[in-house]
């Protein structure tokens, strides 16, 4: 009797859900470093193995600049091809700050280590905090605090923002492939991407002003 009370306790206790309302709870690894910088070349690193998003901010008013960096060994930095940044509330990304106080954020996946390099200094001293996470947050996307999510490779970058809305940057796009330069002659062969319209054999405007956005169409 008592083993077959224990076993019943045991399968219900199993069978409970892990949270109060049946759903699983995932703690976010991090990792936060914070410092100062008052001096051309002053750093700041923070270790990112296994992380995926960062975000800066700098708190004090200054005159210099700094950029994000990673490396992939944790020991050497890439420095001419500096981690994209959004600036919260921002749609763009930038590949530097320069005398700015606010919150930026970056896709950091794959980095061993991320520092924050002062490239340039003139006047004052920034205390800056640098904080990482395994995923969402700004420009990682996912869940995160109305950041942007990008994907950087070969110079092009997808980047959906904090409105949802997709932008691409194709620097390979130069006449070839997907793309074709204005009044270039078809020829057979062409790589292209479809677009679908909506048939209508008796073509007619779909909106009822002049100047909005509607659908392809065709016969």
């Amino acid at each position: 009797m008592r083993r077959s009370l224990l076993f019943l306790l045991t399968l219900w206790g199993l069978l409970l859900p892990t949270g109060a309302s049946g759903q699983e709870y995932i703690r976010l690894a991090t990792n936060q470093v914070s410092g100062t910088l008052d001096a051309a070349d002053d750093t700041l690193t923070l270790g990112t193995a296994s992380l995926a998003s960062v975000s800066i901010q700098t708190l004090d008013s200054y005159t210099g600049t700094w950029e994000l960096q990673c490396s992939l060994d944790g020991s050497t930095f890439d420095a001419d091809d500096e981690i994209p940044m959004t600036l919260i509330g921002a749609t763009s990304q930038v590949a530097s700050v320069s005398d700015t106080v606010g919150v930026w954020q970056a896709n950091i996946a794959g980095c061993l280590q991320v520092r924050v390099y002062a490239t340039a200094w003139t006047a004052g001293d920034v205390a800056v905090v640098i904080r990482a996470i395994t995923s969402g947050g700004g420009s990682s996307g996912g869940g995160g605090g109305g950041g942007a999510v990008s994907i950087t490779q070969g110079g092009n970058t997808a980047e959906v923002n904090a409105s949802s809305q997709l932008s691409v940057v194709c620097a390979n796009c130069s006449g070839t492939g997907v793309s074709v330069n204005e009044d270039v002659l078809s020829a057979s062969g062409d790589a292209g991407t479809p677009a679908y319209a909506v048939r209508q054999d008796t073509i007619g405007s779909t909106t009822s002003t002049d100047g909005d956005y509607q659908p392809l169409k065709s016969t």
